[in-house]
Protein backbone atom coordinates (compact mmCIF):
# COMPACT_ATOMS: atom_id res chain seq x y z
CA UNK A 1 0.00 0.00 0.00
CA UNK A 2 0.88 3.34 -1.27
CA UNK A 3 1.84 5.99 2.08
CA UNK A 4 0.05 9.31 1.29
CA UNK A 5 2.83 10.77 0.86
CA UNK A 6 3.74 8.74 -2.19
CA UNK A 7 0.59 8.89 -3.30
CA UNK A 8 0.76 12.98 -3.15
CA UNK A 9 3.89 12.62 -4.85
CA UNK A 10 2.71 10.51 -7.41
CA UNK A 11 -0.28 13.00 -8.20
CA UNK A 12 -2.99 10.28 -7.65
CA UNK A 13 -6.14 12.23 -7.50
CA UNK A 14 -7.75 9.26 -5.74
CA UNK A 15 -7.03 7.02 -2.64
CA UNK A 16 -6.54 3.40 -2.63
CA UNK A 17 -9.47 1.18 -1.58
CA UNK A 18 -7.39 -0.08 1.25
CA UNK A 19 -6.60 3.62 2.77
CA UNK A 20 -6.34 3.33 6.62
CA UNK A 21 -9.54 4.35 8.06
CA UNK A 22 -8.42 3.57 11.75
CA UNK A 23 -7.95 7.20 13.07
CA UNK A 24 -10.97 8.68 12.43
CA UNK A 25 -13.82 8.31 15.17
CA UNK A 26 -17.08 6.03 14.57
CA UNK A 27 -18.88 8.88 13.92
CA UNK A 28 -17.36 10.55 11.03
CA UNK A 29 -16.10 7.50 9.34
CA UNK A 30 -19.45 6.86 7.43
CA UNK A 31 -18.61 10.24 5.83
CA UNK A 32 -15.85 8.91 4.23
CA UNK A 33 -16.60 6.78 1.92
CA UNK A 34 -19.67 7.46 -0.74
CA UNK A 35 -20.62 4.25 -2.73
CA UNK A 36 -17.38 2.31 -1.47
CA UNK A 37 -14.97 4.89 -2.93
CA UNK A 38 -13.28 6.93 -0.16
CA UNK A 39 -13.52 10.68 -0.89
CA UNK A 40 -10.29 11.94 -0.96
CA UNK A 41 -11.04 15.69 0.59
CA UNK A 42 -13.07 14.17 3.32
CA UNK A 43 -10.24 11.49 4.25
CA UNK A 44 -8.02 14.70 4.19
CA UNK A 45 -9.89 16.64 6.62
CA UNK A 46 -10.14 14.15 8.86
CA UNK A 47 -6.43 13.10 8.88
CA UNK A 48 -5.91 16.65 9.22
CA UNK A 49 -8.00 17.19 12.00
CA UNK A 50 -6.22 14.25 14.20
CA UNK A 51 -2.81 14.39 13.30
CA UNK A 52 -3.58 18.89 14.94
CA UNK A 53 -5.16 17.32 17.80
CA UNK A 54 -2.34 14.23 18.52
CA UNK A 55 0.12 17.54 18.42
CA UNK A 56 -1.77 19.36 20.98
CA UNK A 57 -1.77 15.90 22.68
CA UNK A 58 1.43 15.59 22.99
CA UNK A 59 1.84 11.92 20.69
CA UNK A 60 3.07 13.53 18.13
CA UNK A 61 6.22 16.10 17.75
CA UNK A 62 7.03 18.22 15.20
CA UNK A 63 10.79 19.41 14.73
CA UNK A 64 12.15 22.93 15.29
CA UNK A 65 8.79 24.00 16.82
CA UNK A 66 8.34 26.39 19.46
CA UNK A 67 5.79 24.97 21.90
CA UNK A 68 5.04 21.40 20.16
CA UNK A 69 8.68 20.20 19.44
CA UNK A 70 9.94 16.70 21.24
CA UNK A 71 10.13 16.05 24.83
CA UNK A 72 13.61 15.04 24.47
CA UNK A 73 15.00 19.15 23.38
CA UNK A 74 14.15 20.23 26.40
CA UNK A 75 17.33 18.24 27.82
CA UNK A 76 21.10 18.30 27.29
CA UNK A 77 22.00 16.48 24.55
CA UNK A 78 24.04 12.99 25.73
CA UNK A 79 27.65 14.10 25.30
CA UNK A 80 27.01 17.42 27.36
CA UNK A 81 25.42 15.45 29.85
CA UNK A 82 28.08 13.08 30.39
CA UNK A 83 30.40 16.24 30.98
CA UNK A 84 28.61 17.95 33.74
CA UNK A 85 26.82 14.53 35.26
CA UNK A 86 29.30 14.33 38.05
CA UNK A 87 29.03 17.98 39.33
CA UNK A 88 25.44 18.35 38.96
CA UNK A 89 24.61 15.11 41.01
CA UNK A 90 27.24 16.66 43.40
CA UNK A 91 25.71 20.18 43.78
CA UNK A 92 22.51 18.43 44.46
CA UNK A 93 23.20 16.32 47.16
CA UNK A 94 21.72 13.44 45.06
CA UNK A 95 23.31 9.79 43.87
CA UNK A 96 23.67 9.51 40.71
CA UNK A 97 22.78 6.08 40.75
CA UNK A 98 19.14 6.02 40.18
CA UNK A 99 19.25 2.44 42.30
CA UNK A 100 19.84 4.42 45.17
CA UNK A 101 17.64 7.81 45.25
CA UNK A 102 14.58 5.38 47.35
CA UNK A 103 17.04 5.00 49.95
CA UNK A 104 18.40 8.30 49.89
CA UNK A 105 14.82 9.64 49.86
CA UNK A 106 13.83 7.71 53.24
CA UNK A 107 17.14 8.58 54.84
CA UNK A 108 16.28 12.00 54.76
CA UNK A 109 13.14 11.92 55.49
CA UNK A 110 13.86 9.78 59.04
CA UNK A 111 16.20 12.87 59.60
CA UNK A 112 14.00 15.37 58.81
CA UNK A 113 11.05 13.29 61.38
CA UNK A 114 14.64 13.44 64.25
CA UNK A 115 15.12 16.47 63.68
CA UNK A 116 11.37 18.03 64.64
CA UNK A 117 10.78 15.80 67.13
CA UNK A 118 14.49 16.59 68.70
CA UNK A 119 13.23 19.96 68.40
CA UNK A 120 9.39 20.02 69.97
CA UNK A 121 9.74 20.70 73.74
CA UNK A 122 11.62 23.94 72.42
CA UNK A 123 8.89 24.43 69.47
CA UNK A 124 5.94 27.41 70.11
CA UNK A 125 4.09 26.62 66.97
CA UNK A 126 2.62 23.05 67.69
CA UNK A 127 1.08 21.63 70.70
CA UNK A 128 0.61 17.47 71.23
CA UNK A 129 -1.97 16.17 73.41
CA UNK A 130 -4.72 13.17 73.29
CA UNK A 131 -5.34 13.90 69.96
CA UNK A 132 -2.39 14.73 68.58
CA UNK A 133 -0.24 17.36 67.33
CA UNK A 134 -1.46 20.68 65.54
CA UNK A 135 -0.47 24.24 65.12
CA UNK A 136 -1.38 26.48 67.82
CA UNK A 137 -3.17 29.27 67.47
CA UNK A 138 -2.13 32.98 66.61
CA UNK A 139 -3.71 35.27 70.25
CA UNK A 140 -4.77 37.65 67.56
CA UNK A 141 -7.10 35.14 66.27
CA UNK A 142 -9.10 36.12 69.97
CA UNK A 143 -11.20 38.74 69.69
CA UNK A 144 -13.31 39.89 72.03
CA UNK A 145 -16.95 40.79 71.71
CA UNK A 146 -16.07 44.49 70.97
CA UNK A 147 -13.72 43.98 68.48
CA UNK A 148 -15.70 41.24 66.92
CA UNK A 149 -18.50 43.73 66.27
CA UNK A 150 -16.18 46.65 65.21
CA UNK A 151 -14.47 43.79 62.16
CA UNK A 152 -18.25 42.74 61.52
CA UNK A 153 -19.21 46.33 60.99
CA UNK A 154 -15.87 46.84 59.01
CA UNK A 155 -16.74 43.91 56.66
CA UNK A 156 -20.32 45.25 56.09
CA UNK A 157 -18.73 48.35 54.99
CA UNK A 158 -16.43 46.91 52.65
CA UNK A 159 -18.97 44.46 51.28
CA UNK A 160 -21.30 47.41 50.28
CA UNK A 161 -18.66 49.64 48.84
CA UNK A 162 -17.08 47.29 46.51
CA UNK A 163 -18.06 46.09 43.32
CA UNK A 164 -18.21 42.86 41.44
CA UNK A 165 -16.28 42.96 38.39
CA UNK A 166 -15.09 39.92 35.63
CA UNK A 167 -11.40 39.72 34.86
CA UNK A 168 -11.60 40.27 31.18
CA UNK A 169 -13.69 43.88 32.12
CA UNK A 170 -11.18 44.50 34.70
CA UNK A 171 -7.79 43.88 32.19
CA UNK A 172 -9.54 46.01 29.81
CA UNK A 173 -10.12 48.94 32.64
CA UNK A 174 -6.32 48.55 33.68
CA UNK A 175 -5.73 48.40 30.04
CA UNK A 176 -7.96 51.60 29.24
CA UNK A 177 -6.32 53.55 32.18
CA UNK A 178 -2.46 52.64 31.55
CA UNK A 179 -2.18 51.37 28.04
CA UNK A 180 -0.20 48.94 28.88
CA UNK A 181 -0.38 47.28 25.63
CA UNK A 182 1.89 49.53 23.95
CA UNK A 183 4.93 47.33 25.39
CA UNK A 184 3.88 44.67 23.23
CA UNK A 185 4.13 46.83 20.25
CA UNK A 186 7.09 45.89 17.52
CA UNK A 187 9.84 48.30 17.08
CA UNK A 188 8.69 51.23 15.98
CA UNK A 189 5.39 50.48 15.44
CA UNK A 190 2.88 52.92 16.41
CA UNK A 191 -0.71 52.10 15.83
CA UNK A 192 -2.33 48.92 16.00
CA UNK A 193 -6.12 48.10 15.47
CA UNK A 194 -7.73 47.57 17.81
CA UNK A 195 -8.78 43.66 16.88
CA UNK A 196 -5.04 43.06 17.72
CA UNK A 197 -5.26 44.53 21.63
CA UNK A 198 -8.65 42.75 21.94
CA UNK A 199 -6.43 39.22 20.50
CA UNK A 200 -3.06 40.70 23.20
CA UNK A 201 -5.63 41.17 26.31
CA UNK A 202 -7.49 37.18 25.49
CA UNK A 203 -4.30 36.29 25.10
CA UNK A 204 -2.94 37.36 28.65
CA UNK A 205 -6.05 35.96 29.56
CA UNK A 206 -5.37 33.01 28.55
CA UNK A 207 -1.63 32.15 29.56
CA UNK A 208 -2.91 33.86 33.09
CA UNK A 209 -5.83 31.65 34.15
CA UNK A 210 -3.81 28.45 32.17
CA UNK A 211 -6.47 28.50 29.30
CA UNK A 212 -5.50 26.99 26.04
CA UNK A 213 -5.67 29.37 23.35
CA UNK A 214 -8.55 27.14 21.53
CA UNK A 215 -10.35 27.48 24.81
CA UNK A 216 -10.20 31.11 24.63
CA UNK A 217 -11.04 31.25 20.71
CA UNK A 218 -14.61 29.80 22.02
CA UNK A 219 -15.13 31.70 24.99
CA UNK A 220 -14.49 34.46 22.86
CA UNK A 221 -15.44 33.77 19.31
CA UNK A 222 -15.00 37.27 17.74
CA UNK A 223 -11.42 36.63 17.78
CA UNK A 224 -9.79 33.93 15.78
CA UNK A 225 -7.76 31.47 16.69
CA UNK A 226 -5.17 32.22 14.19
CA UNK A 227 -4.68 35.96 15.87
CA UNK A 228 -4.31 34.63 19.44
CA UNK A 229 -1.68 32.49 18.39
CA UNK A 230 0.06 35.36 16.26
CA UNK A 231 0.38 37.44 19.67
CA UNK A 232 0.83 34.76 21.72
CA UNK A 233 4.20 34.31 19.55
CA UNK A 234 5.25 37.54 18.48
CA UNK A 235 4.15 39.83 20.89
CA UNK A 236 3.84 38.13 24.35
CA UNK A 237 7.74 37.33 25.20
CA UNK A 238 9.20 38.07 28.15
CA UNK A 239 10.92 41.17 27.72
CA UNK A 240 7.51 42.70 26.80
CA UNK A 241 6.12 41.33 29.66
CA UNK A 242 8.36 42.54 32.26
CA UNK A 243 8.39 45.78 31.02
CA UNK A 244 4.09 45.81 31.04
CA UNK A 245 4.25 44.24 34.03
CA UNK A 246 6.35 47.15 35.39
CA UNK A 247 3.82 50.01 34.21
CA UNK A 248 1.14 48.02 35.88
CA UNK A 249 3.18 47.99 39.77
CA UNK A 250 3.94 51.85 39.30
CA UNK A 251 0.45 52.68 38.21
CA UNK A 252 -0.41 50.30 41.36
CA UNK A 253 1.98 52.29 43.69
CA UNK A 254 0.03 55.94 42.27
CA UNK A 255 -2.90 54.66 43.80
CA UNK A 256 -3.88 56.09 47.63
CA UNK A 257 -4.62 52.63 49.18
CA UNK A 258 -1.03 51.87 47.88
CA UNK A 259 0.31 53.91 50.99
CA UNK A 260 -1.17 51.49 53.35
CA UNK A 261 0.48 48.38 52.29
CA UNK A 262 4.04 49.38 52.98
CA UNK A 263 6.92 50.61 50.75
CA UNK A 264 6.59 48.17 48.04
CA UNK A 265 9.87 45.77 48.36
CA UNK A 266 7.55 43.05 49.41
CA UNK A 267 4.68 41.31 47.90
CA UNK A 268 2.60 38.17 48.71
CA UNK A 269 2.20 36.72 45.59
CA UNK A 270 0.29 33.48 43.70
CA UNK A 271 2.99 31.96 41.98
Amino acid sequence: MLSYRECRAAGQRSLPHDAPLEFASETIKPLLRHNGVIDRRCWESALFHKVRDEVRAGNLAIDGAKYFGRFEAFFLPDAQWDQVREAFWTRTGFPGDPGLVVEHLKARLSEAFDHFLEGVPDNRQVTFDEKGWRLRKDPAEHLDPARSRSLAELRRWLNARSRTIRLADLLIEVENDLGFSAHFHRPGERHVEPDEVCALLAGILAHGCNLSLLTMERIAPGIPYELLKHVSDWRLLEENQRTALASIVHGISRLDAATHWGDGTASASDG
